[in-house]
């Protein structure tokens, strides 16, 4: 009797415990996709704001913009060639809602309107996606700093954003750069499982969010494993109690037959 009673606690234990594991590992995968979406973001934000101080440096050098000389298209693109994930350099003041633009590939004039680039603001700091497509097939981001009717813009390499600039970010998840006000992707690395949890986190500095979605099979695996060590150990356990039960009713009965 003992012996069943012992074997029934033992079982409810069991239970107990794999209950409390669920939960637990539930939280620690649901941390992860957090801390992983954190990361990225910071990663992000951190070469954001370099880009972003270059960009600042330069506007109290060159704006409001005079004349786009030879000089000024040099230094233009010797900053464009000192930095990796900037592609061009811009300068422009706005007259009548058109900017007169300097960049290290020449003046030019352009409207920074919807048709040219997908842009939101936060403050005086844009980011935005050109509409323009590169002869090799990709498109480019852009990150702008306002001074009243004067503009810097740096156009920034996709593959940086979401490739060397998070790669110290261990990579198990689809990750999606979109803006803060919309869940519209703006860019997207990896494959997209069936099932997947999703966290996001926004950005306090830029217009932009960070989406990523954590494979729930991950989730289950971690449980599954779980499961499988608790059900050994617990067998342990039992298969020593009932032994022990077992010595004690052949001593309970030797001492009877005494």
């Amino acid at each position: 009797m003992r012996l069943k009673q012992t074997t029934a606690n033992l079982f409810y234990i069991f239970i107990y415990t794999l209950l409390v594991g669920c939960v637990y590992q539930f939280f620690t995968f649901r941390e992860q996709a957090s801390q992983e979406a954190e990361q990225v973001l910071e990663g992000i934000e951190q070469q954001l704001t370099q880009i972003q101080s270059e960009l600042e440096s330069i506007s109290n050098q060159v704006l409001p913009v005079g004349v786009c000389d030879s000089s000024m298209q040099t230094e233009l693109g010797h900053t464009v060639f000192r930095s990796v994930p900037i592609r061009g350099l811009f300068v422009g003041s706005q007259t009548d809602g058109v900017y007169e633009i300097c960049s290290n590939l020449g003046p030019t004039k352009q409207v920074l309107d919807a048709s040219f680039w997908n842009e939101e603001r936060k403050h005086n700091i844009g980011f935005a996606k050109v509409r323009f497509v590169r002869s090799d097939g990709n498109t480019s981001f852009a990150l702008a700093v306002y001074q009243g009717d004067d503009v810097a813009v740096a156009t920034i390499n996709p593959s940086a954003i979401l490739g060397w600039w998070v790669q110290h970010v261990p990579n198990q998840t689809y990750r999606v750069l979109h803006f803060s006000n919309s869940e519209q992707p703006l860019l997207e690395q990896g494959n997209l499982a069936q099932n997947q949890y999703k966290t996001t986190k926004a950005s306090e500095r830029f217009p932009i969010s960070i989406s990523v979605y954590k494979d729930t099979s991950l989730y289950i695996q971690g449980m599954v494993t779980f499961a499988i060590r608790l059900l050994c150990a617990f067998g342990v356990v039992v298969i020593l109690v009932m032994g022990l039960g077992i010595r004690r009713q052949r001593a309970h009965g030797e001492s009877e037959a005494q």
